[in-house]
């Protein structure tokens, strides 16, 4: 390589030297060649170096297979066990017939039960199609059943389908789905809301209907004649009936409202511990709907509470404080408790010192009385007004506990 620089060197400094050299002297490459006795190289590659021509590509094979399933919709969840009917449809897409086309379906999260033309061996189903015309088209039907799988878990089913004719290059699809145990996860959530909401309703309507025990029993100051007659003393007699059951509501306890209620707690009960059979998805919003209706006059007393609540605090818009304060300056001013005697736990309390104070012969100033009566048909009612106040709340969450326990897992085919 270096003798071959050094001539190139030297025959190129020749050529530029000689300006009438002849032509071929020009040709630096020729004369190394000649003076180190190689055979010119030809100027183009030969034809067998150039590059081949790209291989076809494989044939499309002249099947095509298409997987449908009219129900359910493809898009929502089966639920272990129920059914999926398939629909397989072979066509021809070639130019010649086809024959003895072979149909197989494997499939995964499931389990097959073939029909007429269709036969099982182990685990898959197979089928043959005597002969195809070009064009043609023919549909087989399968059924596959989705496997059991835990509630509130998503499983995948699939089926596997591939056809191939004699001497043709097979074609293949797959058909796929959920799988999920929607009403294992209603039930589940449907428990909850029977240990939160229902239990909670269900403890608040038993106080509701007995009253606390560690309230007093019964008025301490008895409101004016004039406070307890037409619907101004609506408050006072309720209060008054409320005292009487240290803070329950006499008409919760009797029927029909004891009955109402406690017949919808154990049909709430029941429904929400029942079995997690596929038609427990079913029917949700009525169920939900039914039991509002019913439970409509419970509603309407405790509502009526309410109400009886409201007025008794309008009654006594005009004082200044809460209605703890209020009870004790009203039985400060009625020299009935020292202005520095510790604060009592409730205004019911205050009101209960307040009257241990008087000895059993004596009553207290006529304006001092009506004003402590106030105060306390006020606080009973305040007592009545949580009480119904939690009951309608437990209610409320246990029926919307139940739709949006549905709404998030009953999500599966019908």
């Amino acid at each position: 390589m270096l003798f071959r620089l050094l001539l190139a060197a030297a025959f190129a400094g020749f050529a530029s030297a000689a300006v009438a050299a002849p032509p071929e002297y020009r040709d630096v490459d020729r004369l190394i060649d000649r003076a180190v006795g190689l055979p010119s190289l030809p100027t183009a590659p030969p034809a067998d170096l150039t590059a081949p021509e790209p291989a076809a590509a494989p044939a499309a094979p002249p099947l095509a297979i298409e997987v449908t399933s009219a129900r359910p919709a493809p898009d929502k969840a089966m639920v272990p066990g129920a059914p999926r009917p398939l629909r397989i449809a072979v066509a021809n897409r070639g130019t010649a017939p086809q024959a003895r086309v072979k149909v197989v379906v494997r499939v995964e999260g499931a389990r097959i039960e073939p029909g007429p033309g269709w036969r099982l061996d182990g685990t898959v189903a197979l089928a043959e199609i005597a002969t195809l015309a070009p064009g043609a088209r023919t549909t087989l039907a399968l059924t596959v059943r989705s496997a059991e799988v835990p509630a509130g878990v998503a499983a995948a089913g699939r089926a596997l389908v591939d056809a191939r004719a004699e001497g043709q290059p097979p074609a293949a699809t797959e058909f796929a789905w959920t799988i999920r145990d929607c009403p294992g996860a209603y039930r589940a959530a449907l428990l909850e809301v029977r240990a939160g909401a229902l239990a909670e309703m269900r403890a608040a309507l038993a106080e509701m209907r007995k009253g606390d025990p560690a309230l007093p029993q019964g008025l301490r100051f008895l409101p004016p004649r004039e406070a307890i007659r037409g619907a101004a003393g609506d408050p006072a007699r309720l209060a008054a009936a409320i005292a009487g059951r240290r803070g329950g509501d006499p008409e919760l306890s009797r029927s029909p409202l004891d009955y109402t209620a406690e017949r919808i707690i154990l049909e709430l009960d029941h429904y929400m511990n029942q079995r997690a059979v596929p038609t427990l998805c079913t029917g949700a919003s009525v169920v939900v709907n039914a039991y509002r209706k019913a439970f409509t006059p419970v509603e309407n007393r405790l509502a009526l509470i309410r109400t009886q609540a409201a007025k008794a605090r309008v009654a006594e818009g005009d004082a200044a404080g809460d209605l703890a304060a209020r009870a004790r300056r009203a039985a400060v001013d009625a020299g009935l408790v020292a202005a520095d005697a510790p604060e009592a736990a409730s205004p019911l309390a205050t009101l209960a010192a307040a009257r241990a104070a008087l000895s059993p012969d004596s009553r207290p100033d006529p304006a001092a009385a009506a004003a402590l009566s106030a105060i306390e048909v006020e606080a009973w009612l305040t007592v009545a007004e949580a009480g119904a106040s939690r009951v309608s709340r437990a209610f409320a969450a246990t029926l919307d506990g139940i739709l949006a326990a549905h709404d998030a897992s009953c999500t599966c085919a019908p």
